[in-house]
Protein backbone atom coordinates (compact mmCIF):
# COMPACT_ATOMS: atom_id res chain seq x y z
CA UNK A 1 0.00 0.00 0.00
CA UNK A 2 3.01 2.24 0.49
CA UNK A 3 4.26 2.13 -2.48
CA UNK A 4 0.78 2.45 -4.39
CA UNK A 5 0.47 5.80 -2.53
CA UNK A 6 3.94 6.71 -3.20
CA UNK A 7 3.12 6.04 -7.02
CA UNK A 8 -0.16 8.17 -7.02
CA UNK A 9 2.35 11.27 -5.38
CA UNK A 10 0.77 10.51 -1.21
CA UNK A 11 3.78 11.95 0.77
CA UNK A 12 4.03 9.43 3.06
CA UNK A 13 5.39 10.91 6.76
CA UNK A 14 5.61 8.52 9.96
CA UNK A 15 3.69 9.69 12.60
CA UNK A 16 4.83 8.55 16.51
CA UNK A 17 1.69 7.01 18.47
CA UNK A 18 1.33 5.34 22.13
CA UNK A 19 0.95 2.00 21.33
CA UNK A 20 1.58 -1.44 22.02
CA UNK A 21 2.01 -4.80 20.47
CA UNK A 22 0.70 -7.51 22.03
CA UNK A 23 3.27 -10.52 21.16
CA UNK A 24 2.53 -13.99 19.70
CA UNK A 25 4.47 -16.83 21.48
CA UNK A 26 6.62 -19.38 19.90
CA UNK A 27 3.98 -21.74 20.51
CA UNK A 28 1.21 -23.90 17.57
CA UNK A 29 -1.51 -20.54 18.25
CA UNK A 30 1.85 -18.38 17.58
CA UNK A 31 2.89 -19.89 14.78
CA UNK A 32 -0.96 -20.54 12.86
CA UNK A 33 -1.29 -16.42 13.92
CA UNK A 34 2.07 -15.50 12.14
CA UNK A 35 1.48 -18.04 9.05
CA UNK A 36 -2.48 -16.63 8.62
CA UNK A 37 -0.47 -13.15 8.18
CA UNK A 38 2.14 -14.97 5.53
CA UNK A 39 -0.77 -15.99 3.53
CA UNK A 40 -2.56 -13.01 3.37
CA UNK A 41 0.05 -11.14 2.39
CA UNK A 42 1.00 -13.31 -0.44
CA UNK A 43 -2.17 -13.55 -1.77
CA UNK A 44 -2.30 -9.80 -2.05
CA UNK A 45 1.27 -9.67 -3.78
CA UNK A 46 0.38 -12.75 -6.45
CA UNK A 47 -3.17 -11.07 -6.79
CA UNK A 48 -1.10 -7.37 -7.95
CA UNK A 49 1.68 -9.60 -10.54
CA UNK A 50 -1.24 -11.25 -12.27
CA UNK A 51 -3.47 -7.95 -11.93
CA UNK A 52 -0.42 -5.99 -14.00
CA UNK A 53 0.06 -7.84 -16.62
Amino acid sequence: MTVDALKKGYRIVEVAVPMTHRETGRDLKGFLHRGRQFADILKEIIRRKVGSK
